[in-house]
């Protein structure tokens, strides 16, 4: 006969609190006529004030019958 079964599945992003960069980046190329060297480096990062979290997670529960 059938049974039933349950699975329980859960996931973390960024357990280990990670710095990721988040959408900003410097785009200056030249200062004062010499290469800047900031360009293209982060400049925010998720879970600064007014990003969005760093560490996220999710469970889910999976019944079978």
């Amino acid at each position: 006969m059938g049974g039933v079964r349950i699975e329980a599945i859960g996931e973390v992003f960024n357990l280990f609190n990670a710095r990721n960069p988040w959408l900003a980046f410097t785009q200056t190329r030249l200062v004062g006529g010499a290469p800047n060297a900031d360009f293209m480096q982060p400049t925010a990062y998720a879970g600064d004030v007014g990003q969005p979290e760093q560490r996220m997670g999710q469970v889910g529960f999976r019944i079978t019958f």
